[in-house]
């Protein structure tokens, strides 16, 4: 696999909201998991997260989850 420049997206993710968005896509993964298991179909989850420039070299990442 080759080197991927910048920082790992598990990190921007702990960073987005201050944590809360890493936490609670943490709890419904382990909940979609769990129905799943319960009712032996599939499952999934979604995540949807806006990039916008803001000027040379710097973007806004932000969730969608509102």
């Amino acid at each position: 696999m080759e080197e991927i420049e910048g920082r790992p997206f598990t990190d921007v993710l702990g960073e987005l909201e201050n944590g809360y968005l890493l936490r609670e896509l943490t709890a419904k993964v382990y909940e979609v998991v769990n129905a799943s298991r319960e009712t032996r179909k599939p499952g999934a989850l979604k995540l949807s997260i806006k990039i916008s420039p803001t000027g040379e070299p710097y973007i806004d990442v932000s969730d969608l989850t509102a």
